[in-house]
């Protein structure tokens, strides 16, 4: 089984990285994420999600089965639309890639095509180099399937 690329190095999202459209985070952020997720929010049984029917007043939207004007529409009644920026977590131990809220609300497909298992985005406040993180501000992936999120 061979090892998967860095998100860093994907070909959908070099390009994104190379434009300035994107900014890697500290590799610690996407820890700190993590732990906060574990610490502070419910998980399914199985542990591959948050247990969405234990948040209070969370949204879901259908995602295989809507236009990416929908998804775009869901995400800026969620928490997240608070925020000018947004970083997209895919994994622990790699950076999370920060963008503008707008870019990444008309790039679902191309920041989450790719991967499995619980993916995020979570809210982003200041510029680069001093990003103020907003964890629990989120709204979770599941595959290309679901999202889920908090009302505004």
């Amino acid at each position: 089984m061979s090892t998967p690329l860095p998100l860093v190095e994907l070909p959908q999202i070099r390009p994104l990285i190379e434009s300035g459209r994107i900014v890697p985070s500290e590799p610690e952020v996407s820890e700190r994420f993590a732990e906060h997720l574990e610490r502070n929010h419910p998980w399914t049984a199985s542990g591959t999600s948050l247990d969405w029917a234990r948040i209070p007043d969370a949204m879901r939207l259908r995602w295989d089965e809507a236009s990416d004007t929908e998804a775009a529409e869901f995400l800026m009644k969620t928490s997240l639309a608070r925020h000018l920026r947004v970083a997209i977590w895919h994994r622990r131990r790699e950076p999370s890639l920060i963008c503008k809220f707008y870019v990444a609300s008309f790039r679902l497909s191309t920041l989450f095509s790719f991967g499995s298992g619980p993916r995020f985005l979570f809210g982003v406040d200041g510029e680069p180099g001093s990003f103020r993180y907003a964890f629990d501000d989120l709204v979770e992936v599941d595959g290309m399937r679901w999202l889920s999120g908090r009302p505004r």
